[in-house]
């Protein structure tokens, strides 16, 4: 028999958002506010600066972190 791997809630609740995603609606830019996320310049900008350098930059940024 195989072994029994044991999630805690941390990573239960993972599943359970990561499925909602998949199965429902996307979430609404009101409703990621609500949850305390933000969008800042810097990062939109970083992040299209390594998509736009391709892929090597991208591979290699991904490396990185």
């Amino acid at each position: 028999m195989g072994e029994i791997t044991r999630l805690t809630k941390a990573e239960i609740q993972a599943v359970e958002t990561e499925t909602a995603l998949l199965t429902g609606e996307p979430p609404a830019l009101d409703t990621l506010i609500a949850e305390g996320y933000r969008e800042t310049v810097w990062l939109n900008a970083a992040l299209d600066w390594i998509g736009s350098a391709g892929r090597v930059v991208t591979l290699l940024v991904a490396e990185f972190i």
